[in-house]
């Protein structure tokens, strides 16, 4: 076998050997470990909290809010892994929340200042 094709096999091999152990890391991180940040838009008390006011077209789904076709909400980022996996169509789900001294979690209320649709809490 002639050297350039024993060379061009031995690096091949150490590519595809590469790509196929950082796949596998990365679906272990991901899969796993749950070891990414999670966004969600939560219910959000608009008497008492400063909250982002959400639409929606009745005719297209189903909504909720104490005006029709208004909602408030505001936005939790988390980590996957602090997370309880369901199903949220299902009834039982618990709310998404920051638990305290929970590391990783912030929760965004809206701010007027930024041209954001805001609750009016005051």
């Amino acid at each position: 076998m002639p050297e350039i094709e024993k060379n061009n096999i031995i690096l091949f091999s150490v590519l595809l050997t590469t790509i196929l152990l950082f796949t596998l890391i990365s679906f272990k991180r991901y899969y796993f470990d749950l070891n990414y940040q999670i966004l969600a838009e939560v219910h959000c008390n608009s008497s008492t909290e400063q909250c982002f006011v959400g639409t929606c077209d009745p005719t297209q789904g189903e909504c909720t809010g104490t005006e029709k076709g208004t909602f408030y909400y505001k936005k939790i980022e988390r980590q996957a892994n602090n997370t309880q996996l369901c199903d949220p169509e299902e009834n039982g789900c618990p709310a998404t929340t920051c638990a305290l001294g929970e590391l990783g979690c912030l929760q965004t209320f809206c701010d007027k200042e930024l041209g954001e649709v805001c609750s009016s809490s005051d």
